[in-house]
């Protein structure tokens, strides 16, 4: 359990300012346009919504890497780049929740609006 949101996503060791992190599966997500139902709410959820509907989105919800579950802090200790690649951004310590900012995941939509619901 996370103090910040739900679900969070924790070290099981230190890690070092800029090191890599392994957080996803090999092409783990997909693009969902306009999506609908259900399929909207687990997008809103767990995807990063653009203009059009959700540009990145768990390929399977039913078999998730880790880092869909990463919580949104305004102070986050990782950074994840364009191409999905995961950095801290300080040293984390081991049993520390690892966060993102979710409004540097897209430069025209504001996704930290969805951990305000």
């Amino acid at each position: 359990p996370s103090k910040i949101h739900g679900v969070g996503v924790f070290t099981e060791r230190d890690i070092k300012e800029g090191e890599y992190i392994k957080m996803w599966l090999v092409k783990d997500w997909r693009t969902v346009l306009h999506p609908k139902g259900r399929m909207k709410e687990m997008c809103n959820w767990f995807g990063v919504a653009h203009k059009n509907g959700y540009y990145s989105a768990p390929k399977s919800f039913v078999r998730m890497s880790i880092a869909w579950y990463l919580n949104h802090f305004k102070n986050p200790n990782i950074r994840i780049t364009e191409s999905g690649r995961c950095y801290a951004t300080r040293k984390i310590f081991k049993g520390e929740e690892l966060l993102i900012d979710y409004k540097n995941l897209d430069t025209d939509f504001d996704n930290s609006l969805k951990s305000e619901k």
